[in-house]
């Protein structure tokens, strides 16, 4: 799973790290079912989430290899993830993509218009992923068998 606000380049993590068809991202299963990468409703959260959870469940049944690129990184998301490979016998690890959130929010302005995500959003998104971080680094034991911390400025 990787976790990081929007911008923090977790796409580009993933690309780096796992070939094209191992890596799935929410705002492709938003796209996939509301032909909107922006639209960010309640109910076409909860459809993107299902569709990405039924593609996660099928490969990793299959022994597959697979990344959860998504700016959702509260503890529920996470868990949901997190139990839907440890009830396919995967091992889960949870990358941390640790980006200023200035970068983040700069990074915005390049994106196509449906592409950009709010500044409140983002600001949002990059608490959480601190507190991950504050967390991992007080020594809180981590329910994933790997937990890896990068940058996004330079990866």
């Amino acid at each position: 799973m990787l976790a990081g606000a929007a911008g923090a380049g977790k796409s580009t993590w993933a690309e780096r790290l796992w070939s094209p068809s191992q890596v799935f991202a929410r705002d492709w299963a938003r796209l996939a079912v509301s032909d909107r990468p922006d639209d960010v409703s309640p109910d076409v959260r909860a459809d993107a989430d299902e569709v990405l959870a039924t593609i996660v469940r099928l490969r990793l049944r299959r022994g597959l290899p697979t990344a959860v690129d998504s700016t959702g990184a509260s503890e529920s998301r996470l868990q949901r993830f997190r139990e839907l490979g440890r009830a396919c016998g995967a091992r889960c690890g949870l990358l941390i993509v640790d980006t200023p959130v200035s970068v983040c929010l700069a990074r915005q302005t390049h994106r196509p218009r449906l592409e950009q995500v709010p500044e409140s959003d983002v600001r949002g998104q990059h608490a959480i992923v601190a507190d991950l971080i504050r967390r991992h680094a007080a020594g809180n034991p981590a329910p994933w068998d790997t937990v890896r911390i990068v940058s996004g400025v330079t990866p």
